[in-house]
């Protein structure tokens, strides 16, 4: 697998088998096109990737959350400090 991401970007077949094997899919999904593609969206493949970005999706969403919260904790120290100032 290493080899796909240098220079040796053609899979051996042998490779390709296993990443079918590995992926759950027939080993001509490597060589569908988009449209073909389409047809086969409920893949182990197509399933596990939304899986990931809907994953990430919710992690991006609550780390958003934290940094309102947070902001929302400095406003309220630094009304804080003003009112504590003034006495």
């Amino acid at each position: 697998m290493s080899n796909l991401l240098g220079e040796n970007s053609n899979p051996t077949a042998h490779t390709l088998e296993q990443m079918a094997k590995f992926f759950g899919v027939p080993i001509d999904y490597f060589f569908v096109d988009e449209e073909d593609q389409k047809l086969t969206e409920n893949t182990p493949v197509t399933v596990y990737m939304r899986t990931i970005i809907d994953t990430q999706k919710k992690l991006i969403q609550e780390q958003e959350e934290r940094i309102k919260n947070l902001e929302k904790i400095v406003e309220l120290r630094e009304e804080e400090m003003t009112l504590y100032k003034n006495k």
